[in-house]
């Protein structure tokens, strides 16, 4: 074959403009545009939570997005993780650590206030979706809690980093990636409720 026929041939099978016909009127999509098409804006994880923040039991913590539709939960087993007031520990999500379990709920509406989590009278409706951490970083800061009412059932302030988190559809399959989520200086230990 002649090097000109070569270069027309291989042009042609890219896609790209050629003597041999014009290209393809729509390049076929990607995987992860057909499966962000496929699933409603409203159930895929937002890039951003800014909204309320809280936590409780050993431990977890929570924040929301700014309209409440949206949470992003961190649980943590303390005895597990060993956990101890005033150090910092850092995990890799990447690894399916014991102990942890990090992921974002999406509603069909605005909860209040994280009832979800937080009570033992739970009347809210399920998440419409689970989207589960399959990678990324969380670091955990424990620090004593200046307003701990016993002893025997301390409690703590919790800030917990979320950086480059890939959250990973209740199907597989697909993530989205949220760069960073802090949930900052909630209380968590045992309390009533």
């Amino acid at each position: 074959m002649r090097p000109l026929a070569l270069a027309s041939l291989l042009t042609a099978c890219s896609g790209a403009a050629s003597e041999l016909g014009d290209p393809p009127d729509e390049p076929p999509a990607r995987p992860a545009e057909t499966a962000a098409t496929e699933a409603a804006p409203r159930d895929v994880p937002q890039n951003v939570f800014e909204g309320d923040s809280q936590g409780c039991s050993n431990v977890v913590a929570f924040r929301a997005t700014s309209d409440g539709t949206q949470y992003a939960v961190v649980q943590l087993d303390e005895r597990k993780l060993a956990l101890q007031a005033g150090e910092a520990r850092t995990v890799d999500l990447g690894t399916s650590p014991e102990g942890v379990a990090v992921f974002v709920d999406v509603y069909a509406r605005a909860l209040e206030g994280g009832a979800a989590y937080c009570s033992d009278d739970r009347t809210e409706e399920p998440p419409r979706t689970r989207w589960s951490a399959e990678a990324g970083k969380l670091t955990i800061e424990l620090a004593a809690d200046p307003d701990a009412r016993a002893a025997t059932a301390p409690t703590y302030r919790a800030t917990l980093r979320l950086e480059t988190v890939h959250f990973t559809s209740p199907e597989g399959g697909f993530a989205v990636v949220v760069p960073s989520i802090v949930i900052a200086g909630v209380r968590v230990g045992w309390l009533p409720g």
